[in-house]
């Protein structure tokens, strides 16, 4: 931690004390540690353990001597490391609250993450370079998460009372600090028991594996390949940022860079408070972190005299939801009864019927009958439609059976049968209902009279028959 100002949301007297099991702590001192100090670790861990309730034993060493300047504490916790997949199962077994609830839906499907990372050997963009990249190739990175063994305790991965060591704590000796907040904190020292709180929630989980990727890049270190930075913890699983989300819901945002990164349940959607994004790269800070100067809560990066401190809602939450049981935290909303099914509506059918064309047919003229087989308003396929007429005299219809069609319509030839007025009804019966149309007949136009024709020999026949008769009676004449 460094020395900088921040204000706490939430009093720890907004948060009830547990009743039952809680997170216990077996502080295991240097020999020679101060008293006072060993009291503020125990003061420190009853902070927690009246806010979480898992029945698990944390094993921590703690120690109070000189140390680099400018650091207040260190904390140093033993790593265990299990897949995403199984991370995810163990999640959603552990869901006791409407918080957990939210974050496991919110998880990646299938056996592995997929990030948004930088800064790597084999980038895309070329090797060390800053630009992000989307890395969802299923090697190492993504399918491996690690996490404190005090976090696996609470999880259930390992036995709540098993006595190894889970993490070791030492503080600066060479500051001045203020052991007892019970009459204010001195404007000159800090606050043990805010510091120890602060270093043993890193014990307890929070924790970021984006701290390796700041420190071991160029040209501090490395470059290495994405899949050699298998350090995702429980805490990035809910790290995203606006890009990360541009690149599709529930894609973690695991960059060394200056870009806001923020702690959502929802895959990213919504932007939730600021995470710090690396001391190297970032903003100056460690990324297991809050984000600075905005007084989040006991995890927010930095420190200063005078300053009490507080655990608040948020780190509350976050807690939660990487493993713990938090007081206070709303319980998961009760699974639904089934619904009945939404009653069927019933089935209406109609038939509409229309001939084409739509005029009297004389003897022998033909109409189409066209039936459309509407169900509920949408087209029926494959209905049958079956054709008469009232009366065969008048008009007959074939096929007198049709299946209908995908736009649910059958078709049948109606023919006129009568010479002369008449009428009579094509009919249509699909699915017990009944359409008619009139159909009428008309007569045949008459039929103009057989007159036969002169032929060429008649006509030269008569025209002899008259020349004979001039020629007779010329004779006739002269011999008179």
């Amino acid at each position: 931690m460094r020395c900088k100002a921040v204000a706490a949301l939430v009093a720890l007297g907004a948060i009830l004390p547990t009743t039952g099991h809680a997170v216990e702590f077996n502080f295991s001192p240097e020999p020679g540690m101060a008293q006072e100090a060993i009291d503020g670790f125990r003061a420190a861990g009853r902070l927690w353990s009246d806010l979480l309730t898992d029945d698990i034993t944390v094993n921590v060493d703690i120690g109070f001597r000189s140390l680099s300047p400018g650091v207040l504490g260190e904390t140093g916790s033993t790593r265990v490391t299990l897949s995403y997949g199984d991370l995810r199962t163990v999640m959603t077994t552990d869901t006791t609250s409407a918080d957990d609830a939210a974050a496991v839906a919110s998880l990646a499907p299938g056996p592995a993450d997929t990030m948004l990372l930088n800064r790597t050997s084999n980038s895309p963009h070329g090797s060390g370079s800053a630009q992000p990249f989307l890395d969802d190739d299923g090697d190492d990175n993504n399918v491996t998460i690690r996490l404190t063994r005090a976090n696996a305790k609470a999880l259930g991965l390992i036995l709540g009372t098993h006595p190894a060591r889970d993490a070791a704590i030492t503080f600066n000796s060479d500051f001045n600090w203020d052991f007892d907040p019970s009459d204010g904190i001195d404007p000159n020292s800090f606050s043990f028991i805010f510091v120890a709180a602060h270093e043993i929630g890193h014990a307890l989980g929070f924790i970021s594996g984006v701290d390796i990727l700041d420190q071991n890049s160029p040209p501090q270190g490395g470059p290495f390949a994405d899949h050699q930075f298998n350090y995702v913890s429980p805490v990035d699983v809910f790290r995203f940022s606006a890009q990360s989300f541009a690149q599709g819901a529930g894609i973690l945002d695991w960059t060394a860079d200056t870009r806001g990164k923020f702690f959502a349940l929802d895959g990213g959607a919504t932007g939730g408070a600021g995470f710090s994004t690396g001391r190297r790269f970032g903003d100056g800070r460690q990324a297991s972190h809050w984000r600075d100067g905005l007084g989040l809560g006991i995890m927010d990066p930095t420190a200063a005299p005078g300053e009490r401190g507080q655990i608040t809602a948020l780190d509350r939450q976050l807690f939660d939801v990487i493993g713990y049981q938090a007081v206070g935290a709303p319980p998961p909303q009760p699974p639904q009864p089934p619904q009945p099914p939404a009653p069927t509506p019933p089935a209406v059918v109609a038939i509409q019927l229309q001939l084409d064309p739509d005029a009297a047919l004389k003897l022998g003229e033909r109409a189409i009958a066209r039936g459309t087989v509407t169900e509920n308003g949408a087209p029926k396929a494959g209905t049958t439609i079956s054709f008469a007429t009232g009366d065969a005299a008048v008009a007959t219809i074939s096929p007198q059976s049709v299946q209908t069609n995908a736009a649910g319509i059958g078709e049948a030839t109606v023919e006129g049968r009568f010479d002369g007025v008449n009428q009579t009804v094509v009919i249509a019966m699909a699915d017990g209902v009944r359409a008619e149309k009139p159909v009428s007949t008309a007569a045949s136009p008459d039929e103009p009279a057989n007159v036969p024709g002169w032929s060429p020999v008649a006509i030269l026949v008569i025209l002899l028959a008259i020349a004979a008769g001039v020629m007779v009676r010329a004779r006739t004449s002269r011999n008179r």
